[in-house]
């Protein structure tokens, strides 16, 4: 990252030799974002079959009546649709969030040792964004709890109309279930109609936040260059990286909402595993062998 703005400031300025840098730093931005995708994918499916391993035989070792008192539509829906949820923490959250840890620190020692004004308007703004983040992270947890608990009941409930639908058409009362289905989904539409909601302003938030802080350090470079106090390759070089200080954190922030849906099978799935009996037939009771990472709050 670093080499491809300094080339692309060094060809941009007339250095012989900085297109070459240049490019050598965009392929190898583009290997590396391609083995990390590659790797997340592959950790997810990975996490995924361990899941819902270990969901079916605690499910086994709980019997038809524990299956039968929570609903089995709900069961085979967090065995199934419910734990592709897990792709959005393993391929957009955890990346992100490694990104987020790396890149801004580097990044920022960087700008630090080549313009010290620009690297204190940076030093002062980044908080700024995991602040705001983790304010709507509190907010958000409550809400997507409670979509999760809509979606499964909406699915118990269609199952269970399907399978009682013989009867109930015998002794004609399936038009009659039709106001209860319109009801239920309903309810289900405004959750996650809010759910979602909180995702776009939380996001436009973030956006706004980043958009100002780097419109201070832009400013600043261009009174300076004006002045003659910065070269222009220095300039065009901090003004090219300082958008990478706050580029990983937005994206960590944004994949937040999608890392919960995931968070939240994954609490769902262990306290299923947590709550059967151990047997010598399948060991021990399951806990996922993953670390939850979560942003504050």
């Amino acid at each position: 990252m670093i080499a491809q703005a300094v080339g692309i400031a060094g060809a941009i300025t007339g250095k012989p030799g900085y297109l070459w840098i240049a490019l050598a730093g965009v392929a190898g931005r583009g290997v590396l974002a391609w083995a990390g995708e590659v790797v997340a994918v592959r950790a997810a499916a990975r996490v995924k079959e361990q899941l819902r391993e270990r969901l079916l035989r605690a499910m086994i070792r709980l019997g038809p009546e524990w299956i039968g008192g929570r609903g089995a539509a709900q069961a085979a829906r967090l065995a199934t649709g419910d734990l592709d949820t897990v792709d959005g923490y393993f391929t957009r959250f955890l990346p992100a969030l490694v990104a987020a840890a790396i890149v801004p620190p580097v990044v920022g020692l960087w700008i630090l040792c080549t313009d010290l004004t620009s690297a204190a308007l940076i030093a002062v703004t980044v908080p700024l964004i995991p602040l705001f983040a983790a304010l709507v992270g509190r907010f958000t947890r409550d809400r997507v709890e409670q979509a999760a608990a809509e979606t499964a009941r909406l699915s118990g409930h269609l199952l269970e109309l399907l399978r009682a639908l013989p009867v109930l058409t015998a002794f004609r009362r399936a038009a009659a279930q039709s106001e209860s289905v319109r009801r239920v989904s309903r309810r289900h539409e405004q959750v996650v109609g809010g759910t979602l909601r909180v995702a776009f302003l939380s996001a436009l938030v973030l956006e706004l936040v980043a958009t100002m802080s780097l419109a201070l350090v832009a400013v600043g470079i261009g009174l300076r260059l004006a002045g003659g106090e910065l070269t222009l390759f220095t300039g065009l070089a901090v003004l090219l990286l300082a958008p990478e200080c706050y580029l990983p954190l937005r994206a960590a922030g944004a994949a937040f909402h999608a890392s919960e849906d995931g968070l939240e099978t994954i609490r769902r799935v262990a306290s299923v595993v947590d709550t059967a009996p151990k047997s010598a037939m399948f060991g021990h009771a399951f806990r996922p062998n993953i670390a939850i990472t979560q942003v504050p709050g």
